[in-house]
């Protein structure tokens, strides 16, 4: 798995506004069903240039949606990551997904 395709998306709702405006600020991302905690520490770290503190996940399991005939559907699984940043440090979140930052090498 790449580092690029942990993070699929920043969830935006005024729930998750709620927890980024508090401090600790706490930035909720949906994130690769494999990925586990380290590997969506690294890669937040490669995309923001920030080490989280702590990284809480939950999973959504599907759920049965009504399809109109008579097989049921069911909704995709989502996993969904809470990020923990530290104190006085902000991170600039869009709704698209995120690219990774590229490290300028500085030669002395």
């Amino acid at each position: 798995m790449q580092i690029t395709d942990v993070l699929i998306k920043p969830i935006l709702t005024e729930k998750t506004y709620g927890i980024m405006m508090s401090e600790p600020r706490k930035y909720t991302f949906l994130v690769n069903a494999k990925a586990n905690k380290n590997y969506i520490k690294q890669a937040f770290k490669a995309i923001y240039g920030v080490t989280p503190i702590a990284v809480n996940t939950k999973i959504k399991k599907p759920a049965r949606v009504r399809t109109g005939t008579q097989n049921p559907g069911y909704s995709r699984l989502e996993k969904i990551a809470i990020i923990t940043v530290p104190f006085g440090v902000e991170v600039a979140i869009t709704g698209e997904k995120p690219e990774p930052k590229e490290e300028s090498s500085s030669k002395k």
